[in-house]
């Protein structure tokens, strides 16, 4: 009896040092959850150019019908209320285009510390028109923070499964062969990155569902950051525990801030668990003592003003 008491014990102990990661979620339910952006369709009128915007970024100019990608949960404005606006013009010979950021932020083994911080990438979706059959995907990325050791290889698959690899090693060509903990630790430098093309008028028939899988390979081993757009049966985004091996964020201009070294996120945001549990819509607020003091104004430039980790604009 003794036995079966202590058996029932360890079992719960288990279960609560999970940190609320719910492991018996169905992975297809987990990855619904945690995706971060949903399609929009533009309205368009006839003679009339669509522009959509939120707050101060443009997300799209149209003259056709289009479906872009959102922040999950972006607001049309109405009775004041901030986010997604859209406004008609008379505009001619424009150059038609739609973009979107991301946030893509990896761990990089399957039993991971849950920093998100192991990889850290700052991404520009910006799909051109390229004529009457394709559209033309650029992507440009701007290295954020490096917190693993291990060598990380990074790569994508874009709509139509092909696959790219960006890098075979991003602390080499990403971070320029930066050495040790890279913005992940308050006491250290930080070092700030250009937004450089990685991917150029890649074309993509016209009408192709938009979607990005990014991945990262360690020790042979390949992750893919959590979306709904691509069948998790075949692409590997959670581990054991039914937790995401890579996170995409897509407010604030695909912005986030992302916990110190080896502070979980489950730390960090009290309201992460009860999101990627399906009881909350968004991350919710951070603890600030516990995400990198570099997500805030307090860089120097050469031009004396004070910029975040993921500020790139004076750096060109």
């Amino acid at each position: 009896m003794k036995k079966v008491i202590f058996i029932a014990m360890a079992i719960l102990v288990a279960i609560a040092c999970t940190h609320d990661k719910n492991i018996y979620t169905e992975p297809q339910e987990r990855i619904a959850y945690c995706e971060a952006f949903e399609n929009y369709e533009v309205p368009v009128k006839a003679g009339y150019t669509t522009i959509v915007t939120e707050g101060d970024d443009t997300l799209a100019v149209v003259n056709e019908p289009t479906t872009i990608k959102i922040p999950k949960g972006s607001i049309l404005p109405s009775r004041g209320e901030s986010g997604i606006k859209v406004d008609f013009a008379i505009l001619n010979n424009v150059d038609t285009y739609s973009q979107y950021w991301q946030a893509v932020m990896f761990e990089d083994t399957e039993y991971g510390d849950y920093d998100y911080n192991d990889l850290v990438i700052h991404v520009k979706n910006v799909l051109g028109n390229g004529g009457k059959e394709w559209d033309l995907h650029n992507i440009y990325i701007q290295p954020i923070a490096l917190g693993g050791g291990k060598t990380i290889k990074l790569g994508c698959i874009l709509p139509d499964n092909s696959e790219h690899i960006i890098t075979e090693d991003v602390r080499t060509d990403l971070f320029h062969g930066a050495k040790g903990f890279i913005n992940t630790v308050n006491d250290n430098t930080p070092i700030r990155y250009k937004l450089m093309p990685q991917i150029t008028n890649y074309k993509l028939a016209k009408g192709t569902k938009k979607s990005i899988a990014w991945f990262i390979e360690v020790d042979g081993k390949r992750y893919y950051a959590v979306t709904s757009d691509y069948d998790y049966q075949r692409y590997d985004m959670l581990n054991h525990e039914g937790m995401p091996y890579g996170l995409v964020v897509g407010k604030d201009n695909g912005t986030f801030k992302y916990p110190q070294e080896k502070i979980s996120i489950f730390k960090a945001y009290p309201d992460f668990s009860d999101w990627v549990n399906g009881r909350a819509s968004w991350i919710g607020t951070p603890q600030t003592n516990m995400t990198s003091k570099f997500c805030n104004n307090i860089i120097p430039g050469k031009d004396g003003r004070l910029y975040k980790i993921w500020d790139y604009q004076d750096l060109e």
